[in-house]
């Protein structure tokens, strides 16, 4: 689903409270890592929908609400984040670019990368609004994660990567939205290719608050396991600094 408009489209319908309950420890360990690099200023968090996952961050990392912007182009969710406070940017990444210059001091981008054909626009774009020293925390899905070193062993696609059409698949594990699925080691040199330094990496992974099934409970350890070695986490996490003053 590579049209901006159906995946806009889809997001409007899609129900942010669902959304935070089956992905939850992925957005509890963003909002820790939050809490250790935001240290005042202006935030911004790209692909934020309505501001339901935005107020757990705030109370996770103490970022206020009056320095808490929402990039997006899902134009009813970004309507509901206004009337709950947050400060909100209509953004079509790759048509246009309305991010204030050296304006923000922390951006979180978060499973958005993945869907964008020109990823090195994205990432200037990013690092025009930050101010200098300013910092970007990315996330991402990671192709080869462990559960993808046994699916491909079996002859399966990779769980997240993309599909060969956006009408149709096969395998419900496959995600047609995606584009851009790769490993850390690429994700890093893009990042210093676009003036950024690196300064941690991180694995994390989606998982309801708790899990009742045995299998469930069993993957779920893995995952927890593997988020300590980024390269093979199901998703990977990267923040990386502004480099130069402008």
């Amino acid at each position: 689903m590579n049209d901006r408009t159906d995946i806009a489209q889809l997001y409007d319908q899609m129900g942010d409270d669902w959304y935070f309950e089956t992905q939850f420890t992925r957005f509890d360990k963003i909002g820790k890592v939050l809490r250790k690099y935001y240290r005042g200023g202006n935030f911004l968090d790209v692909g934020g929908l309505s501001g339901k996952i935005g107020n757990h961050y705030i109370s996770s990392a103490g970022i206020p609400l009056d320095s808490y912007f929402i990039a997006d182009f899902a134009v009813d969710k970004l309507a509901i984040a206004e009337k709950v406070g947050f400060k909100t940017i209509f953004w079509e990444i790759g048509k246009t670019d309305p991010l204030p210059e050296s304006f923000f001091d922390l951006c979180l981008c978060a499973e958005v990368i993945e869907h964008i054909f020109d990823t090195e626009n994205m990432l200037q774009s990013l690092r025009r609004t930050l101010k200098p020293g300013g910092l970007l925390f990315l996330t991402t899905p990671n192709l080869v994660q462990w559960r993808n070193r046994l699916r491909m062993f079996f002859g399966k696609s990779p769980y997240l990567g993309n599909a060969p059409s956006i009408n149709t698949q096969l395998d419900p594990f496959i995600n047609y939205q995606h584009i851009r699925v790769c490993v850390l080691e690429e994700w890093v040199h893009l990042l210093r290719a676009c003036g950024f330094r690196i300064v941690e990496t991180t694995g994390l992974y989606s998982r309801a608050a708790r899990e009742t099934r045995f299998l469930g409970k069993v993957s779920r350890f893995i995952d927890h396991f593997f988020e300590r070695f980024p390269s093979m986490s199901v998703q990977l996490g990267i923040i990386a600094q502004k480099t130069g003053s402008t």
